[in-house]
């Protein structure tokens, strides 16, 4: 038979020495990384103040400078024009753009001739125009070749944003061609405020 061995004993294993990881070398050069960035932000923290206090009195030597040019203005107006209440201010402001409105008329004269220079249409040509009333009643007078024409100019007219809400009718128009010519018409067109 044969024999057979048997290991009572457990197999020993050499233990390998443990890495350490912080050795005193690494918390001296730790803490001299710490310090180092400790002293950095107080050196730039100091630098930060001191950046300041500059701005500070250079804006300080501005605000001075601009008090004394505002009482040098100030001693050129009315004491009423400086009032410490902005609400009465405010009020006057709103006062004089009411007298403003009042006095004023609301659509230019020239937008309306305006208007009417932007609608050329061959043919037709205008001999009178009566602007009245600030631009609310406009009348119009002229000739034309071509009735078709005529209408163009008239629709062309009513168009335009100054005219679009106001009425129109026209008063007049007449044929003044002979009968051997060509075809002359004179109208009369009015323009006014819708009844």
């Amino acid at each position: 038979m044969l024999q057979q061995e048997i290991n009572l004993y457990q197999h020993l294993k050499v233990v390998s020495p443990q890495k350490i990881i912080l050795t005193w070398q690494r918390l001296w050069l730790g803490n001299i990384a710490f310090v180092g960035w400790l002293i950095l932000v107080y050196l730039f923290s100091l630098w930060h103040v001191y950046y300041l206090e500059r701005k500070k009195t250079h804006i300080q030597k501005q605000i001075s400078l601009l008090q004394n040019e505002f009482l040098q203005v100030k001693g050129r107006y009315l004491p009423a024009f400086f009032s410490n209440n902005p609400d009465v201010l405010q009020k006057n402001i709103l006062f004089q753009e009411k007298i403003l409105e009042t006095f004023t008329n609301r659509t230019l004269f020239s937008q309306e001739l305006m208007a009417l220079s932007r609608n050329v249409v061959p043919n037709v040509w205008l001999t009178k125009i009566h602007i009245m009333d600030g631009g609310k009643t406009v009348t119009l007078k002229g000739e034309s070749l071509s009735a078709n024409q005529l209408q163009l100019y008239l629709q062309s007219i009513m168009r335009e944003k100054i005219f679009y809400e106001l009425g129109s009718s026209v008063s007049n128009i007449e044929n003044i061609s002979k009968k051997d010519e060509s075809e002359k018409l004179i109208f009369e067109f009015n323009i006014g405020k819708k009844t």
